[in-house]
């Protein structure tokens, strides 16, 4: 079993300088387009079984509650605090933020098991399942967005866009969430707050590529994470900002209500 985890990419992720960020062209040929497009479809089905898990749905069960009855009808985290306060909020959101972490562990399993013992190579095959994670990971928010197991009625992605942040930087993420939180406090809305919270994490993953160490605060061990960060980043933070459009144009005409009053 140690063997199996003993994986090395096949093009090199040691420490780069940042005027060396495209050292992975250096080696270009021995990139593999057919693993790497395979692995983007195979991991974006796990993907998006794993995101259809709404924790939203699921715990309107549990408490025999429904979310979709509640307030904007939303299964998101922010609509299980009107309906059950703070705890229900850091239930639903905890649990959909951990689809995204789960996701990835789970993928970057696969990535080693196919790698290691069904192509029995991985220095020809690591580095391409790696780099289809990030595309793969939009599908977690995909599916919970439209999750396939309760009629395609999610949540709106915040949590699980914290997940992703987490995974591939977790100091972003602490700064992100920190913002989420400097901003609810500000505003007394959950909607401000999660648009501005997200697409503050969003814009820091657009420097992950860019440090001096494309793995410096990497949670998954092993990922080769470079420019396949930009479009899955961009692509999730898109859809957290499609789907809270109702509510910028509620604030834009003042309407948008706060934290204890909301009915919307």
């Amino acid at each position: 079993m140690k063997e199996i985890f003993n994986i090395q990419p096949s093009i090199s992720s040691e420490t780069h300088s940042p005027s060396d960020f495209f050292h992975v062209f250096q080696d270009i040929e021995k990139f593999n387009y057919g693993y790497f497009f395979l692995a983007i479809v195979v991991f974006s089905i796990v993907a998006y079984l794993l995101g259809s898990l709404n924790a939203g749905q699921i715990m309107s069960k549990i408490w025999k509650k429904d979310l979709g009855q509640e307030g904007s009808g939303n299964y998101g985290a922010t609509n299980a605090f009107r309906a059950w306060g703070s705890k229900g909020f850091a239930i639903v959101f905890i649990l959909d933020m951990m689809k995204s972490i789960s996701a990835a562990l789970v993928i970057w399993f696969l990535a080693i098991l196919i790698g290691k013992i069904i192509i029995s190579d991985e220095t020809i095959i690591f580095l391409e399942l790696t780099l289809a994670i990030p595309f793969a990971i939009v599908f977690v928010m995909i599916g919970h967005t439209y999750p396939l197991y309760f009629g395609f009625k999610g949540g709106k992605g915040v949590a699980c866009s914290f997940g992703l942040i987490i995974v591939i930087n977790w100091i972003f993420a602490l700064i992100a969430i920190s913002c989420f939180g400097v901003i609810l406090k500000i505003t007394k809305k959950m909607s401000a707050a999660s648009i501005f919270g997200t697409l503050i994490g969003g814009i820091l993953l657009l420097f992950q590529p860019l440090m001096y160490s494309t793995q410096a605060y990497v949670l998954v061990p092993g990922w080769s994470l470079m420019w396949s960060i930009w479009p899955g980043v961009f692509i999730t933070v898109m859809i957290v900002e499609i789907k809270h459009i109702p509510n910028i144009k509620r604030m834009i005409r003042g309407e948008e209500l706060s934290i204890g009053n909301e009915n919307k």
